[in-house]
């Protein structure tokens, strides 16, 4: 299978059925040549360093406000801004009402 959009399709899937936050699933064979395990690996998003913005749309099908409390509270002081706004995950990008924007744009600025 090729293409990035379906690759990122099946690994979105992956992490759904495993629960987990984790690399691409090879299957058993390749994941032995790509990581030396049979089974990818979860990612450690405690290691992050970078200051994190999280804008959470209340009706995103993709990234629920319940996941995303966990991933702030995983991120600890590194999450700068956390919003919750009444949108769903194209939402965020391609909406009408992208007033939040500006603030993002200046966050950015004052890194």
């Amino acid at each position: 299978m090729r293409g990035t959009s379906l690759k990122n399709l099946r690994h979105l899937a992956q992490m759904v059925n495993t629960g987990k936050f984790q690399k691409y699933d090879f299957g058993v064979f390749d994941n032995l040549d790509e990581y030396g395990s049979s089974i990818p690996d979860e990612i450690d998003i405690t290691k992050i360093r970078t200051p994190v913005a999280m804008y959470v749309g209340l009706s995103d099908a993709l990234g629920d406000p319940t996941d995303n409390q966990a991933v702030k509270y995983k991120l600890g002081g590194k999450v700068v801004a956390y919003e919750e706004l009444d949108h769903d995950h194209l939402s965020l990008v391609f909406g009408k009402n992208l007033t939040y924007f500006n603030e993002t744009l200046a966050l950015i600025e004052s890194y």
